[in-house]
């Protein structure tokens, strides 16, 4: 078959979609000579073909190829870097390829080419061509017209404001639109475009890339089983060919082939929910949307149905284990590991039940953090032989007195065991039991030097605080230092828990009037020699001339120490400590 012959079949064939639909106008000559373009197709606004229902004319490449076996939905083909360039100046083209057999039996196939998309290929192009894919033209009446349709829809807007179109998505306060004709179903499926306005005043720019049309619906109704509620809200999802419902964050319902789909993943309380609502579904075989009954009986078999309470009867496991250590954080299912379910079954054994000596290796009796996804749970492994005990360390502090020693400026005292942690230790762990701490330190004997190490305590949590801003950390100190005043200690550290009782104040708010004189008549007590407490007050007042003074004059030795504080820290914050 020659080529003459070739171009002439894959124009009549073209031909014969464009007059399939009477809005539509074919001039594509054949033999036509003109570079990088073949002809148009003339869309009208009715059938009646006058100058003044002209809407557009749609710039056309047909090519047309010889092959044995007619290609599925797909199919690719190269394209020319300059006649890429062409059509871009033309501000696009809708480029047909007809694929014909030796007994002319042949298939279309198009790819409509926006500025937007030949933008897009043009920078991804290295050489003197760019091979493309090619979607199969669907021989329905309308198909080929909601595809030009859409070309001018498209072409004028993005022609305009290429040169700025959007590479990424931008700020979650930008307006995002779409548009495209009013032309029923078969819009379905049909790849389109999104703009971006910073503002509605805005010109809408093209954003790099295409979505395929689909709808989703929000819709404030109820969902539940033999009258319990188990959602108030649905998602409803259509496209051309089905019609979706999706309930909480990962179950959808295909209502007319009576079928659900739920992924076990994201936070285990919702996915607790879903799975119990799926199973009595499938039990009871209906279902209420908005108080009205539906029959849903789908095709699951018994062994299905125990699979799924199975899996509902892990996560209420794992769901029970999170209460029994209070723990409020939502877990994370998704990418679970097989270790992590192995963590959980060791605290149900351990924690839960209460099972002892568990045979599990360790080195020996200490402090354990499990990481289980998103979680961080503290326990405490007593290793008796080659086997364990294992205790939420929380709950072992609570029900035990746990009696510690250290030195402590040369002199070994009785502390709590909370001292001995690490400035950064207790950061994101979630059983973490703030009263647990409180009651440790409060069981300790009373000391002047015990409670300077609690002070020293209190300075750690506030530090804990502006690394995770976890405001329980400050409501601690806040607690200890109420208990400290009721001692008699109190009177040895109380403008160290002054001023760090107004540095917590000053981290959650500006000073009020009042605040503030307080400041200024207790700085005028204060002595020339005691320079760490005359920076500390300089810091809160936001006085940055005598911040720097006061910090000049401390010997290197405690600017060291300074910096590790976080009054200095505040300082920072504030904008009154410059590095």
């Amino acid at each position: 078959m020659n080529s003459t012959l070739i171009e002439r079949i894959a124009v009549q064939r073209v031909e014969d979609e464009v007059i399939e639909n009477e809005e539509l106008c074919p001039e594509i000559p054949v033999n036509d000579k003109s570079p990088s373009f073949d002809g148009e197709i003339l869309v009208y606004n009715s059938g009646s073909h006058k100058k003044s229902n002209l809407v557009g004319k749609v710039p056309v490449q047909v090519k047309g190829k010889h092959v044995e076996q007619l290609s599925e939905k797909i199919r690719k083909y190269s394209i020319e870097r300059a006649d890429l360039e062409n059509y871009f100046k033309a501000k696009g083209v809708i480029f047909f390829v007809v694929e014909i057999t030796e007994k002319k039996s042949y298939r279309v196939f198009y790819k409509s080419l926006l500025p937007v998309d030949i933008k897009r290929i043009l920078n991804e192009t290295q050489g003197k061509s760019k091979t493309i894919e090619f979607q199969v033209l669907e021989q329905t009446k309308l198909r080929l017209n909601t595809i030009c349709r859409h070309f001018l829809t498209h072409q004028e807007a993005q022609y305009t404001t290429i040169n700025f179109a959007i590479e990424d998505m931008p700020s979650e306060t930008a307006i995002f639109t779409t548009t495209f004709p009013n032309v029923g179903d078969e819009m379905w499926g049909l790849e389109t475009y999104m703009y971006m306005q910073k503002d509605k005043h805005d010109i809408p720019h093209p954003i790099m890339g295409k979505f395929k049309m689909f709808l989703e619906k929000k819709r404030s109704v109820s969902v539940g089983v033999d009258g319990k509620i188990y959602f108030n809200k649905i998602n409803i999802i259509e496209s051309k060919d089905l019609q979706q419902i999706k309930i909480g964050q990962n179950t959808i319902l295909d209502l007319a082939n009576r079928k659900i789909e739920m992924k076990i993943i994201g936070k285990l309380e919702d996915s607790i929910q879903e799975l119990t609502f799926i199973i009595e579904v499938m039990r009871k075989g209906k279902m209420e949307i908005d108080g009205m009954p539906i029959t849903f009986i789908m095709d699951k078999t018994e062994d299905e149905l125990k699979e799924w309470e199975k899996q509902l009867y892990q996560l209420k496991l794992i769901k029970d284990i999170l209460d029994y250590l209070k723990i409020e954080k939502q877990l994370e299912l998704q990418g679970i590991t097989k270790q992590e379910i192995n963590h959980l079954n060791l605290l149900k054994r351990g924690i839960v039940d209460k099972e002892e000596l568990i045979p599990i290796e360790i080195e020996c009796s200490a402090p354990y953090v499990l990481e289980i996804r998103n979680l961080n749970i503290l326990i405490f492994m007593d290793k008796q032989k080659n086997k364990v005990n294992i205790y939420d360390f929380f709950d072992l502090v609570f029900h035990h007195k746990v009696k510690v020693t250290g030195i402590f400026e040369g002199e070994t005292i009785q502390t709590n065991l909370f001292a001995l942690f690490n400035d950064r230790e207790l950061i994101g762990i979630d059983n973490i039991n703030f009263g647990v701490i409180l009651k440790a330190i409060k069981d300790t004997p009373i000391s002047k030097k015990h409670t300077k190490v609690v002070i020293l305590q209190t300075l750690t949590y506030i530090a804990n605080y502006d690394l995770s801003g976890d405001k329980r950390f400050l409501q601690l100190v806040l607690d200890i230092y109420e208990w400290i005043k009721t001692l008699e200690v109190y009177e040895d550290v109380k403008d160290v828990v002054k001023i760090n009782e107004m540095q917590i104040i000053r981290r959650l708010r500006s000073f009020n009037e009042e605040e503030e004189i307080h400041l200024i008549e207790y700085k005028k007590e204060l002595g020339e020699n005691e320079l760490p407490m005359l920076l500390a007050v300089a810091i809160l007042l936001e006085s940055k001339t005598e911040v720097k003074i006061y910090i000049k004059q401390l010997p290197q030795q405690e600017i060291d120490y300074l910096k590790k504080m976080p009054i200095y820290t505040l300082g920072q914050q504030l904008g009154v400590i410059e590095e």
